[in-house]
């Protein structure tokens, strides 16, 4: 019981709205492509990134799968779209 109020209280404490807003937010209302536009930018920087970082991608039922691939594949699934690997 215990469990289940707390992830109750964690849940409704992140979809609680704010009850301040910031100084600094201003309002302003756009169609979504000018929304879009207005958005900064920046070039893609990879500095830091070394893939060997993430070696939680591991075949832990050893059936051939990484994790990444068994989320996508359990995602796939969900889309009830059948999976064919030789013609993505």
């Amino acid at each position: 019981m215990p469990k289940i109020l707390l992830r109750g209280l964690l849940t409704a404490a992140f979809l609680a709205p704010p009850l301040t807003t910031p100084a600094s937010a201003t309002s302003m209302s756009l169609p979504l492509a000018d929304a879009v536009a207005v958005l900064p930018t920046a070039d893609e920087s990879r500095d830091g990134y070394t893939r060997d970082a993430f070696r939680h991608w591991v075949d832990s039922d050893r059936d051939g799968c990484n994790t990444r691939m068994e989320v996508l594949l359990g995602v796939v699934n969900l889309a009830g779209r059948a999976i064919d690997w030789d013609n993505p």
